[in-house]
């Protein structure tokens, strides 16, 4: 006569046959192979960021073993900055039972180019390809999210260049309307009316040499460079807005908004 004894903790069941006596007639230990992995699933960070991960997985033993590669870092825990996309493969083994169970990961990596900006002919202009969001003096220009935009007025300008959930910005370009504008008392040469206008805007110079008209994304609606006195603009079928003015006189140039009503 005696008894039978089961101790089970987590995977591993262990017997005893105990005689009256307490001595051990027989024993035997069953380890069950439950170790199931989790997906971890797949992730898009930016360029120059790190991303933590945690092994997800159920069942096994208190001994169990981590090996994530590339990298060969053996904690459940770990923090990755790839500097491209990556395959990652985890691999969690039970050193009770022997159990390995695999799972992968992909790491996508967003990249920016480096924010610049450059004046060409007193426009802005940045890398194109891209999102993105002007500035003046720090605060956001309503409408200006092309990679180009003609300024208004003097000042400090940046761009911020998005790229889905990524972005960078550029540093401050000190933009100044004088360099290479009118002189004072060439203003006075410029005539543009009716402002605000609805159907059509004249712009009267004695000496043009070039106008150029954009909206407010920067985009150009009109450009001439004939040399002439008076320009004729019909304006009937643009939309309602405030639209920005170049004109040349001689390679300088002013800038000028009207109002579409």
């Amino acid at each position: 006569m005696g008894s039978f004894v089961m101790d089970i903790y987590k995977n591993r069941l262990d017997g005893k046959y105990l005689k009256t006596d307490g001595t051990i007639a027989d024993d035997f230990t069953i380890l069950k192979k439950n170790l199931r992995l989790n997906d971890i699933g797949n992730y898009t960070i930016c360029e120059g960021d790190s991303l933590s991960l945690q092994a997800n997985f159920s069942g096994g033993s208190d001994s169990i073993s981590y090996l994530w590669s590339p990298g060969s870092i053996t904690n459940p825990v770990v923090s990755l900055a790839p500097i491209g996309t990556t395959n990652y493969t985890l691999t969690v083994t039970d050193l009770l039972t022997g159990q390995t169970e695999t799972t992968s990961i992909i790491i996508n990596v967003t990249t920016l180019p480096i924010p610049s900006i450059a004046e060409t002919n007193d426009t802005l202009q940045t890398v194109p390809g891209y999102s993105y969001q002007w500035y003046l003096a720090g605060n956001p220009i309503s409408g200006a999210t092309s990679f180009f935009y003609v300024p208004a007025m003097s000042g400090s300008y940046s761009v911020e260049i998005i790229n889905g959930i990524c972005s960078t910005t550029s540093s401050d370009y000190i933009f100044n309307m004088n360099v290479g504008g009118f002189e004072e008392q060439d203003i006075e040469k410029v005539f543009v009316f009716p402002n605000p206008s609805s159907d059509i805007v004249y712009f009267k110079s004695e000496s043009y040499t070039g106008l150029h008209i954009y909206d407010m994304l920067g985009n150009e609606l009109y450009a001439s460079n004939e040399n002439k006195k008076q320009h004729n603009i019909s304006i009937l079928n643009w939309a309602s807005g405030v639209y920005t003015y170049r004109i040349l006189l001689n390679n300088m140039s002013q800038f000028g908004k009207f109002i579409k009503n």
